[in-house]
């Protein structure tokens, strides 16, 4: 039987699926690389929000996701799930917003988003939000998410 011309075969990577009216629908998967993630966290302890960024690092497709872990603050519990999934986690002990250290820590943090060029960066809490958005606005990062999950009162005054 011979190929219709109006209708040239699909490509070798292609998957054909039929739809419910008989039809058969292709679809080419591109080989695609993943996307670079980076979260920015304050801490590794067991905490909600703490616990939501390693939750949704568990669920990631590392075919679809490159993960990687930057930690301002405390190493955790949350540390050994992280590791368990192959992450790399970086640190970065700012300590405060204000002073020399977070100054160079952040030169470190935008060389760290550049030379892994970073597509987006997801912070998780206060501090991270602060430190992690400037840096990957500096670093040129495609994406930056920054996330509120704290009352409205917060502990730092300078943070309002």
């Amino acid at each position: 039987m011979q190929s219709d011309p109006a209708c040239p075969d699909p490509p070798e990577d292609a998957l054909s699926t039929e739809t419910q009216r008989g039809r058969t629908r292709i679809e080419i998967e591109s080989p695609r690389p993943p996307v670079r993630v980076l979260f920015c966290v304050d801490n590794l302890g067991i905490g909600g929000t703490e616990l939501n960024a390693v939750r949704t690092a568990e669920a990631l497709d590392p075919a679809r996701v490159r993960l990687t872990v930057a930690l301002l603050g405390a190493d955790g519990e949350l540390r050994a799930r992280y590791e368990r999934l192959g992450i790399a986690i970086h640190r970065f002990p700012i300590g405060t917003l204000r002073g020399r250290r977070t100054l160079s820590e952040g030169r470190r943090f935008v060389q760290l988003l550049r030379t892994e060029r970073i597509d987006v960066v997801h912070c998780h809490d206060m501090y991270s939000n602060v430190f992690g958005s400037v840096a990957g606005r500096l670093a040129g990062v495609g994406a930056v998410i920054v996330s509120r999950r704290w009352s409205n009162t917060l502990p730092d005054p300078a943070l309002r």
